[in-house]
């Protein structure tokens, strides 16, 4: 999960480095603003053959995935630590749970559900009634809170909370879309190598071909600054994470 560092300064972005893995603890180097960090991080086993993707701390109830060799996705009382409830869906992805909404991701990210978590029901690929397609190209989600991010293969980045749909229907953040340019020129792009986002709103993307870093908030889809790292990674490789 993406969120505030407790100790960070206030509205500092960091860009991080290193390969993520599901299944085993993992070393980040974070490039940012402040310096370079060392920070360690991991997943946490839930259940057998479930992988914990949202816990509540104020809430008993928390939804989780079988992605090894299921299709389907539970709901875990962890007052009792008792599976209560059981539903389908055809290639799951991810999951974001937020209050009485959760939303299911399938086929490789690239179709998301809502689901009311007072009434799941089985998600069947034939109904696509509450089914709707995510940005193209979606390659990443981020979520923390309300706010859920989307980066594509192409860079480019979507944001939106769940509480009010705009979720399943995200903003596109691109710096330049108001850029004037010149006839016969082609408007600069902003291509993304890394994204993040935080509870209040912010978001935050890494592009390593300009050595910079957008900032955004997600709830009006403005971009608010774009500011240089001279000494910026250059990979498509890395993580960002938004501190303070």
């Amino acid at each position: 999960m993406n969120g505030a560092r407790q100790g960070a300064p206030a509205g500092s972005v960091e860009a991080g480095l290193g390969r993520a893995t599901a299944a085993r603890w993992r070393r980040v180097r974070r490039i940012g603003l402040g310096g370079l960090i060392l920070l360690v991080g991991g997943g946490a086993f839930l259940a057998p053959g479930f992988d914990e993707r949202e816990v509540e701390a104020d809430n008993a109830a928390v939804w989780a995935l079988q992605t090894s060799t299921g299709q389907r996705f539970a709901r875990i009382n962890t007052a009792v630590a008792e599976v209560d409830t059981v539903k389908s869906v055809s290639s799951p992805t991810d999951l974001v749970q937020v209050d009485s909404t959760l939303l299911v991701y399938s086929d490789n990210l690239g179709s998301v559900t809502t689901l009311d978590t007072a009434m799941p029901h089985d998600i069947d690929p034939s109904t696509p009634e509450a089914t709707q397609s995510t940005p193209v190209g979606t390659e990443m989600l981020v979520s923390a809170g309300d706010v859920v991010g989307y980066l594509t293969e192409d860079g480019a980045v979507y944001a939106g909370l769940a509480s009010d749909g705009s979720a399943v229907d995200p903003r596109e953040l691109d710096p330049f879309a108001q850029a004037e340019v010149a006839e016969g020129e082609e408007r600069p792009q902003f291509q993304a190598d890394a994204l993040a986002v935080a509870e209040d709103g912010r978001v935050a993307a890494y592009s390593g071909e300009r050595r910079s870093v957008m900032t955004a908030d997600a709830v009006t889809g403005e971009v608010v600054a774009t500011t240089s790292l001279p000494d910026g990674p250059a990979s498509d490789d890395m993580q960002a994470r938004v501190a303070g």
